[in-house]
């Protein structure tokens, strides 16, 4: 036992947990899409409300996240990859309505089209999420991110079959996100650019460069004096 500690008059202060004010950012936007996963089978599309405040809150997140990372990619693929979803969605359901119409007047080539395109912005948005999640997994050294993403993708694609088991998915894979989340301990710099291509390597030579010159000048300046 350490007797300096027992009769201190100084308050302890407790343990600092890494990156907390991140934490908590993701937490509330991870915690409010648990809830509203959780809610939705019992209030329907109204607990979808908590999904729009939780993602507007973990756009905060992502973008501290990119500050510390000081990453290029990691927001925009983020964003890119809710956006590609959404736009998707609304050509799918343009196109089952122009479908439901084509039953009576025909075959519509214009539908087909619609079809297939809705279908590229899905995969659009697919693999703007994969980079997303590959480079939070790069930066934080944790593999499970790669894992919610698999999770999320699986559960996509049953929610197409059964919605509830869907769901169920997508709700394990939000908190496994949130396990994730809490086992950051550091954030390194971002050493590639996340692009939809693939991943392409930054380039520190000029930030060298640039570093040398800086300690040159102040080398120059020392010796005026």
């Amino acid at each position: 036992m350490n007797f300096d500690e027992v009769f201190s008059t100084e308050p302890q202060r407790p343990a600092e947990v890494p990156y907390a004010d991140l934490k908590k950012k993701f937490y509330i936007a991870l915690g409010l899409m648990f809830l509203s996963g959780f809610l939705s089978v019992f209030v329907g599309n109204a607990a979808k409300l908590l999904i729009l405040i939780g993602f507007g809150v973990k756009i905060f997140a992502v973008l501290q996240t990119k500050q510390i990372a000081n990453s290029k990619s990691l927001l925009l693929n983020f964003i890119m990859s809710v956006v590609a979803a959404v736009v998707g969605l609304i050509v799918f359901a343009l196109a089952t309505g122009m479908a439901l119409n084509s039953i009576v007047s025909g075959i519509n080539i214009s539908v087909l089209i619609l079809y297939i395109l809705s279908i590229l912005i899905f995969i659009a948005s697919l693999v703007f999420s994969f980079r997303y999640y590959q480079e939070f997994a790069d930066i934080t050294d944790i593999r499970l991110f790669l894992y919610v993403f698999v999770l999320l993708l699986v559960g996509g694609i049953v929610e197409k079959l059964s919605p509830t088991l869907g769901g169920l998915i997508n709700l394990v894979a939000v908190g496994l996100e949130i396990y994730a989340i809490y086992l950051i301990t550091h954030i390194a710099k971002s050493a590639y650019n996340y692009k939809i291509t693939g991943k392409e390597r930054l380039s520190f030579a000029q930030e060298r460069d640039e570093s040398l010159e800086d300690l040159h000048r102040l080398n120059s300046n020392s010796r005026e004096f």
